[in-house]
């Protein structure tokens, strides 16, 4: 998943949040003089953080208006501390963008998951970085302007800001990309491999929430309850009905494109 073309780029004034506080969590300190250099010429206050220990350590004491917050580090990762972090209430309205050198879907959905507000690859480009910030700050305060003009209360953590045709592009390649994925489970089934099939189910049944398939998660939800049984023909049956699913799915994609080519 590349910088720059996964998520809405949507421009923004360069002074809308001036002075905002902006907690960077990475131990590369390369990054960190970076983000400083970047955030502190248009106006920002950077607090750096080496660690996700001290990143939500420092979190709790300065309240900073957004985070951003790497991945792989030691003492406590990006995700645990990303877990944290929304577990808070203090801090389920503050935007979180996740930035890692490991831009794969499965590190995105997740992030996404345990309540990241968006997705930046190392590397990423200094526009790239300003028009996430820009767009994600805004994107808070009209959260709260929503909540005292409607007196409810959605938390950001519930909120992605992912583009809508992006979406649909990465829907058509998860289904494209699913034959792989169902001869994997197949060759782990073979192998009466409990364990690893649970996982396998468990991330291909999120992924499929996350992409917007609810039959095919319902169908996962049913088969990894009869995994816990050991009803290894029962998983067999379900599992058939999601490849003939997402054979369905890959059909409708191909008359979609015939169509459109004959336009």
């Amino acid at each position: 998943m590349e910088s720059g073309n996964t998520f809405l780029d949507f421009p923004h004034p360069d002074d809308d949040n001036h002075g905002a506080t902006i907690l960077v969590v990475d131990d590369d300190r390369f990054i960190l003089k970076m983000f400083t250099s970047i955030l502190q010429a248009k106006g920002y206050q950077p607090v750096c953080a080496t660690n996700g220990m001290e990143g939500l350590q420092m979190a709790k004491k300065i309240h900073p208006d957004l985070i951003f917050l790497d991945i792989m580090m030691p003492r406590m990762d990006g995700f645990e501390t990303l877990r944290k972090l929304r577990q808070i209430r203090e801090f389920e309205d503050t935007p979180i963008i996740i930035v890692t050198a490991k831009a794969d879907t499965n590190t995105f959905l997740k992030a996404i998951k345990l309540g990241a507000n968006d997705f930046i690859a190392k590397p990423f480009s200094k526009a790239d970085l300003l028009r996430k910030l820009r767009f994600a700050l805004n994107q808070a305060a009209q959260q709260k302007g929503l909540a005292r003009t409607t007196n409810g209360h959605i938390p950001l953590y519930n909120v992605t800001f992912v583009d809508p045709k992006i979406f649909a592009n990465l829907q058509k390649k998860f289904i494209l990309k699913f034959e792989n994925t169902f001869l994997g489970i197949l060759k782990i089934i073979n192998r009466g491999e409990k364990v690893a099939l649970r996982k396998e189910l468990s991330d291909l049944r999120d992924a499929c929430e996350y992409y917007e398939f609810p039959r095919a998660t319902r169908i996962l939800d049913e088969a990894m309850g009869l995994l816990e049984r050991g009803d290894w023909p029962g998983i067999l049956h379900h599992l058939d009905e999601l490849y003939q699913y997402f054979q369905s799915l890959r059909s409708e994609m191909t008359v979609e494109s015939g169509s459109a080519e004959e336009d």
